[in-house]
């Protein structure tokens, strides 16, 4: 039964995230770039200025919202987890280096999807009465005048958050630490039930709190350390970048007349790691930077670039060079043993600590991210009560399987959460497309 079950879930998941979809949301990123004329170039100089360098980013105290910089770090906490670390190293070992080029790809476009979908969130957050609601939900409601639409993203977010967001990070997180310190997973699993549980019951302002505090510390501490791997292997950086873009248009393979299919596959692995990494065009960001005390569509945009910039041009990029650069054979069942084997060769027994600490902590911010995504989609499903039952029964279950991803085995929940994710993503794309001329306006207005 558990067999057949696993079998139509997975073909299920093969049909959402098909070639399709993928290709769906590349064309949606490349329609609001143009459409934006290319603002995420363009307007590179003010984004960084008006988001990062603002020296004003502290919380206004404004009831029912967040800083604008701890909605930048929680959306990250929640997009920034094993994906950018076991999920890098997949991606080269199906599509070959040139896997690396096609995330890239996905990332350029990926920023104006995000800009284009945080942007109609704040379009529509200033025009409704209740201002503790958050998400695609508004625009899909308000905009499309559909609430089925809005109640079956905010129903399949919640159980997405239950299982890639909760229950597989927390799995991660447990594995890492006993693979390294040899701590059972029952233990590991106490911790993290124990401390998100503290975090999560105090609100989400209390989760954002958090995710400030975690997500800058640990994503330098990672990318810091990646950087300095890199610079030990500098003389094989120009050879890296040679074999991505060779890979990526199949040059290699052209003389054994395989490059169609090493094309296709560094194309489709390279746009899909990228996608479930930043994750634009899922709306789930929407949900954070909506909660922010900024009124200022675009400027809410900007800081969604910013996410996606740091996400997958950065973070996934420095754990790719410290693979290929170390010349570490990449294998598609062992991500982060990959990572850890190229680590080995510049830091030695180190290696272990060092990737054991960045993976946990990682995984353990997208847990509290998802955790926030979660509890906004039951505060919608509950009209906006902030202390209903609904979302105090949400809070407790989602503690619970914390300690339940901990010790047991989830393939089938990772395929679940898929399925769950791709069909957020069909309502969010049929709104930011059939409502793309607000984004427009908007964007034209401002610059």
């Amino acid at each position: 039964m558990l067999n057949t079950i696993n079998t139509i879930v997975e073909n299920l998941n093969d049909f959402i995230w098909g070639i399709a979809a993928v290709f769906l949301i590349l064309l949606t990123g490349i329609y609001f770039s143009i459409s934006t004329r290319f603002i995420q170039i363009r307007r590179l100089r003010t984004i960084f200025k008006a988001t990062l360098f603002n020296s004003n980013k502290k919380h206004s105290g404004e009831k029912h919202t967040v800083s604008q910089f701890q909605a930048l770090s929680t959306a990250l906490a929640a997009s920034m987890g094993t994906g950018n670390i076991a999920g890098v190293a997949s991606a080269i070992a199906i599509g070959g280096s040139g896997a690396v080029f096609w995330m890239w790809v996905s990332a350029f476009f990926g920023m104006a999807t995000a800009y284009a979908e945080n942007v109609l969130g704040v379009i529509y957050k200033n025009k409704v009465k209740d201002k503790s609601l958050n998400g695609p939900m508004l625009y899909l409601e308000h905009g499309l005048k559909c609430r089925p639409l809005a109640v079956v993203f905010a129903v399949c977010c919640v159980f997405a958050s239950f299982g890639m967001g909760n229950m597989a990070q927390s799995n991660t997180v447990s594995e890492a630490v006993f693979s390294c310190f040899k701590i059972p997973h029952e233990v590991t699993g106490a911790v993290i039930a124990l401390l998100a549980g503290y975090i999560i019951l105090g609100g989400s302002r209390k989760t954002a709190r958090a995710a400030e505090k975690i997500i800058p510390v640990v994503s330098l501490f990672y990318i810091l350390g990646a950087i300095i791997l890199i610079a030990l292997f500098y003389k094989n950086i120009p050879c890296v970048f040679e074999s991505i873009l060779k890979s990526a248009f199949g040059v290699k393979a052209a003389v054994g007349g395989t490059a169609g299919q090493l094309i296709k596959l560094s194309v489709t692995t390279g746009l899909k790691r990228g996608i479930f990494s930043n994750e634009a065009g899922l709306g789930s960001s929407v949900l954070v930077h909506t909660a922010a005390d900024c009124k200022e569509p675009v400027t809410m945009g900007m800081w969604a670039i910013v996410e996606v910039f740091i996400d997958t041009i950065i973070c996934c990029t420095v754990t790719a060079l410290v693979i290929l650069c170390t010349g570490t054979p990449a294998d598609k069942n062992a991500g982060v043993s990959v990572v850890m084997t190229a680590f080995e060769k510049g830091f030695g027994s180190f290696a272990g600590i060092f990737l054991t600490a960045s993976t946990a902590v990682f995984a353990f911010a997208t847990l509290l991210g998802w955790s926030f995504y979660g509890e906004q989609c039951t505060r919608y499903l509950s009209h906006g009560k902030e202390k209903s039952r609904l979302t105090t029964a949400y809070k407790v279950i989602f503690i619970l399987l914390a300690y339940v991803g901990a010790v047991t085995g989830l393939e089938l929940v990772w395929s679940i959460s898929d399925v769950f994710n791709g069909i957020m993503l069909i309502p969010n794309l049929i709104g930011i497309i059939i409502l793309r001329k607000n984004i427009v306006d908007v964007t034209n207005n401002y610059t």
